[in-house]
C-alpha cells in the first residue's frame, strides 16, 4: 500500500495517479521478488547442508567397505 497526501484538494493529476499506482506495483512486485530470493537462498542452504552429509556418509561407508577388503 502507497498512501500519498497533499496538502490541497485535487493536488494530484491523472498522469500522477498512474504513475504512483505504476509505482507501487513495482515496488510490491520488488517485495515479492526479495522474499522469494530469500526462500530460494535458504532452500539452497539446506539442500546443499544436506549433499554434504550425504557426500560425507557415502565416503565413510566406502572407506569402511575397502577397510573391510583389506583386512578381511
Amino acid at each position: 500500500m502507497l498512501d500519498l497526501q497533499a496538502a490541497e484538494t485535487d493536488a494530484f493529476t491523472e498522469t500522477d495517479l498512474s504513475i504512483f499506482t505504476t509505482l507501487a506495483s513495482q515496488l510490491g512486485i520488488a517485495l515479492e521478488n526479495a522474499y522469494q530470493y530469500q526462500q530460494a537462498q535458504e532452500a539452497l542452504e539446506e539442500v546443499t547442508a544436506l549433499q554434504r552429509a550425504m557426500t560425507r556418509e557415502g565416503w565413510q561407508a566406502y572407506f569402511a567397505a575397502q577397510e573391510k577388503q583389506v583386512y578381511g
